[in-house]
């Protein structure tokens, strides 16, 4: 993609929401040089123009979450990374969820450690299930 698409970074796996094209926070690409750390926000897109809309920065971009769409909002998990020093703080497991319409992002609580990388949590229209590295299935209802 070109234009005002983010260019040198990883894109994982879009949602659609039901109206717009959720693009999850992304990591920097540059192959194998160095790069800053921090992740890249997430992006709303219109599906027929492409236009994009900045998410606000959440708690968990950083660690390139997984994000699964509820209906009504968007659940952000991280699996393994784990985050600290003076003003952050993120462990394997933790949430958050962002509200598209107050369009402000809320910690969740999260799991009691991390969860498989190769696995992606599913909503099932009441429930967040996620699996543990060792097969454990976890449940997790609003």
């Amino acid at each position: 993609m070109t234009g005002g698409w983010p260019q040198h970074q990883a894109v994982p796996p879009p949602l659609f929401t039901g109206r717009q094209i959720l693009v999850p926070p992304g990591q920097i690409w540059c192959g194998a040089c160095s790069h800053p750390s921090g992740g890249q926000p997430g992006l709303l897109a219109d599906p027929g123009t492409l236009r994009i809309t900045r998410l606000p920065r959440g708690p968990l971009d950083d660690t390139g979450p997984v994000m699964v769409w509820t209906g009504a909002a968007a659940l952000a998990i991280n699996p393994g990374a784990e985050i600290s020093g003076p003003r952050v703080n993120v462990r394997p497991g933790d949430m958050a969820a962002w509200d598209p319409a107050s369009g402000a992002w809320r910690r969740l609580p999260g799991a009691p450690g991390p969860l498989a990388d190769d696995a992606t949590p599913a909503w099932t229209g009441r429930e967040l299930l996620a699996i543990t590295p060792d097969g454990t299935l976890l449940s997790f209802a609003p």
